[in-house]
């Protein structure tokens, strides 16, 4: 089976776009709501590892009923987050900018806004946001777009999802639907507009999930092998695939790319019986040297790395089962694997969470079950102030 061509396999990857809308929709809330530890002994397991830094945690808010829910997506070195939230009981939908000031702010979506659908993917240090707008049944064609000073801005394109955007407004994403024959990776810059970045050779689906401020872009694609590689893609020398963690795996992907040109995805197996992947985390530095990103004893179906930061901090998901809660992690070379849940000495009360994005300053966003039973997105500050990376 050619994970390319079925988006709802992929989904148990738990990846930031399908996860924290899997968590926000009012129809999959009831998925999360469980306790953080299923056994006595996972319990014993999570409360053995030290904390290196420790977290406050803020909820996000809703846009309409708190029942609804909402999740973060992404965060600038401002603190800025951004995200998508149920703004109807009918499934409305519609991307949020949260800052501290002004608390959750309703973006809205191509008109008539009030009928459509949209989320936030990602936002860049001036404050300019990337994601896609459609109709609320999301069978319609999708429109990349851009917020700037609250404003949306359509980017045109046919049926396009802007999944990530990095300091000089240069936007990545999809054009078509994600992970089926025939969708392709886009660039889209303020002077050229769109670029397709095809796929690897023999391929015929691909994807951009993200690009730093060099302009080096990561994703995945098929290839003529009919497994599911991840790539980098640079200017002076086009896509080329990374390697898989183990010769035995058929599916990788790359969701993330630092200043340093460190990568984060996954990459495992997709058997052919089973509606799901076992993944692994994994980080690949240079062309050859990849990194397991796991812990001790791994037991998850799918771990999926969503972020990095510039000093190589890295927040993701592990998911368990659609009926078993997720959990979120922080991961660095030097301090190994901590489970987030552990870093939150006064927690009121969070469960299930998802990790989604990562700042300079340590900041973490994502979504979870809130004390009050209902999906929330969330933002952890580091309770003793890290240095920002540069």
């Amino acid at each position: 089976m050619n994970a390319l061509q079925h988006k709802s396999d992929k989904s148990l990857l738990f990846s930031t776009r399908d996860s924290i809308f899997k968590h926000t929709l009012p129809s999959s809330s009831s998925i999360l709501r469980f306790a953080t530890c299923g056994t006595a002994v996972l319990c014993l397991f999570l409360a053995s590892f030290a904390a290196a830094q420790s977290y406050t945690i803020t909820g996000l808010g809703a846009l309409s009923d708190p029942g609804n829910g909402s999740g973060g997506t992404g965060i600038n070195d401002g603190g800025e987050v951004v995200g998508g939230a149920a703004v109807l009981t009918d499934g409305g939908y519609h991307a949020f900018l949260w800052t501290k000031e002004h608390g959750i702010r309703d973006l809205g979506a191509l008109p008539p806004s009030k009928e459509n659908w949209s989320t936030a993917s990602a936002i860049n240090s001036s404050g300019v946001i990337a994601g896609y707008s459609t109709d609320k049944t999301r069978l319609s064609p999708s429109h990349a777009v851009l917020w700037i000073d609250g404003k949306i801005h359509n980017l045109g394109g046919n049926n396009a999802e802007a999944f990530a955007i990095n300091d000089l407004g240069e936007v990545v994403g999809v054009f078509g639907q994600p992970l089926y024959s025939g969708s392709v990776a886009f660039l889209w810059t303020p002077k050229k507009g769109f670029e397709k970045l095809g796929t690897l050779p023999g391929g015929n689906a691909s994807e951009g999930n993200a690009i730093n401020r060099g302009g080096e872009i990561v994703g995945d694609s098929n290839a003529k092998d009919g497994n599911t590689h991840a790539f980098v893609w640079t200017t002076s020398h086009g896509m080329r695939a990374l390697p898989y963690l183990n010769a035995t795996d058929n599916f990788a992907s790359a969701s993330a790319i630092n200043r340093q040109g460190l990568i984060v995805g996954t990459s495992g197996t997709f058997p052919t019986n089973l509606p799901f992947t076992f993944t692994t985390g994994v980080l690949w530095d240079g062309d050859s040297q990849v990194v397991e990103i796991a812990p001790s004893n791994p037991s998850g179906i799918a771990i999926y790395p969503s972020a990095i930061n510039d000093c190589g901090e890295v927040v993701g998901t592990v998911g368990y089962g659609v009926d078993i809660p997720s959990a979120a992690f922080l991961w660095t070379r030097k301090g190994g694997w901590q489970w987030l849940q552990d870093l939150i000495p006064n927690n009121p009360g969070w469960v299930s969470l998802g990790a989604s994005g990562i700042n300079n300053r340590g900041q973490i966003t994502g979504g979870g079950i809130n004390p009050d039973g209902n999906s929330e997105g969330f933002l952890l500050t580091p309770v003793e102030e890290e240095p920002e990376c540069k």
